[in-house]
């Protein structure tokens, strides 16, 4: 059974997500710190864990400021517009490195 989520529990889970994305730059730290990690992998990870955070943001401000407030009930058609938000960042992000 699928649940639909409406505009705000999706923007809550976002928040989520943009949570869990700082505690693993935190273990990241803790990894090499205890030298489970080298500083080579620590750095590609840590880079990854930032870009990742800010996709997350961007996104979750592209919610707060757009005009599209979810469709409830109606999943795919929401999901379908969440891919091609998250695709427009994914190509904002690769135009600006």
């Amino acid at each position: 059974m699928q649940k639909d989520l409406n505009n705000a529990e999706f923007k809550n889970f976002l928040v989520i997500a943009k949570g869990s994305n700082g505690e693993f730059r935190s273990q990241l730290y803790r990894s090499l710190d205890r030298k489970y990690i080298i500083q080579l992998k620590f750095d590609e990870l840590y880079q990854k864990n930032v870009v990742l955070g800010n996709k997350i943001m961007a996104f979750i401000n592209y919610l707060r400021n757009s005009t599209f407030k979810g469709q409830a009930r109606r999943t795919k058609g929401f999901l379908t517009n969440v891919e091609h938000q998250i695709s427009n960042i994914e190509q904002r992000d690769r135009t600006s490195f």
